[in-house]
């Protein structure tokens, strides 16, 4: 049976052969609202599901995540799981890189959105929501006929170097800007400049471009334009004695980056 679709009009023998069964066997992440409104479309009694979703928790044939949201026991795509936390998720930071496939899917996935919910462990990964006012731009991409909103691959990049603390070892993400697909330059320079956050990630953001083989030359050439005119450490919240400066960007650096950028 094809997944069942918002809006999606059924045959009548589609509407005898539907059975809940089907539904949770189709949608390895859902809602109780959603199979609620799945009997409702099927000219079911809707309070039927909570003793359906009873019935497999009992057998073991599915896992309670939190109150009202349920995932099969097996492994489960981290990034639709994310996008269910909350009704508005946006995949964003290392969760975005990970869906971007520039890193694995590590021990944390953070998302962007205008409500509260806990911190989440499952499958050991921690599930952690970043509290925004407004959601920043994204795409949403169907993963398995499910929406899920993430932010774009220029916007990933940018806000990963702009957050270090949601952001993957250095490493890890140097590796990602050499390993990502065709990046559009203007879009980089365009949300750099949206976010405003000064010199620093520009300079930041010049040094990872050169773990790529090839970079724009109008963009390299923006980002010296808005670079630091003088040195600053690349992360102020970790500060070594003995660091030393990249001088082409001014930034005063581990020995990690100076490794990774000679």
């Amino acid at each position: 049976m094809a997944k069942l679709r918002r809006g999606e009009k059924l045959e009548p023998n589609t509407l005898e052969a539907w059975k809940p069964s089907a539904f949770i066997a189709q949608n390895p992440v859902f809602t109780l609202d959603e199979l609620r409104a799945a009997y409702r479309h099927m000219g079911r009694d809707p309070r039927s599901a909570q003793e359906i979703v009873s019935y497999y928790l009992a057998q073991g044939t599915l896992l309670l995540v939190r109150r009202g949201l349920y995932a099969h026991p097996t492994w489960v795509d981290p990034w639709r799981l994310a996008s269910r936390l909350t009704p508005d998720a946006v995949i964003a930071y290392d969760g975005a890189l990970s869906f971007h496939k520039l890193t694995g899917v590590g021990h944390s996935l953070h998302f962007a959105s205008t409500r509260r919910t806990p911190r989440l462990n499952f499958n050991d990964i921690l599930f952690d929501v970043v509290r925004v006012e407004t959601l920043p731009p994204h795409e949403t991409v169907s993963v398995n006929g499910d929406p899920v909103r993430v932010t774009s691959l220029e916007r990933t990049l940018v806000d990963s170097l702009d957050r270090l603390d949601l952001s993957p070892d250095l490493k890890t993400l140097w590796n990602a800007f050499r390993s990502a697909p065709r990046v559009d330059p203007k879009k980089l320079l365009q949300h750099l400049k949206k976010l405003n956050r000064g010199p620093l990630l520009a300079s930041r953001l010049g040094l990872f471009m050169e773990a790529r083989k090839e970079v724009d030359h109008d963009l390299s050439l923006a980002l010296k334009n808005l670079a630091l005119r003088a040195p600053a450490y690349f992360d102020r919240a970790n500060r070594e004695k003995g660091m030393e400066i990249i001088s082409r960007w001014n930034l005063i650096a581990s020995d990690v980056l100076h490794e990774l950028s000679a």
